[in-house]
């Protein structure tokens, strides 16, 4: 099963809405005939540990579950701020 998540901190102009994200990975999950779950943290920053962001949390928790084996992510910057988190979640993906 396919993750997509999704983050925004604030509303900005130019920036890629909690919608807008969850309908590029439904599209991408349609393409390559995935079938997806949703993990969307709005409102929260994306520096600091991963269980600061329950959404994120929730994903990485399913990944060590094996519910979830691929993930879409709009942009890097969604999962992280912060070089240690993105390793940390690189290395449960890689398992």
């Amino acid at each position: 099963m396919l993750a997509i998540y999704s983050r925004i901190s604030v509303d900005r102009e130019n920036q890629k809405s909690i919608i807008q994200q969850k309908e590029l990975g439904e599209d991408f999950a349609k393409k390559y005939g995935y079938t997806f779950r949703h993990y969307s943290d709005k409102g929260i920053s994306g520096g600091g540990k991963i269980s600061n962001r329950p959404e994120f949390n929730q994903m990485v928790e399913d990944i060590e579950n094996g519910i979830i084996d691929a993930i879409y992510i709009w942009n890097q910057d969604r999962t992280s701020r912060e070089e240690l988190v993105w390793f940390q979640l690189a290395t449960i993906i890689i398992g």
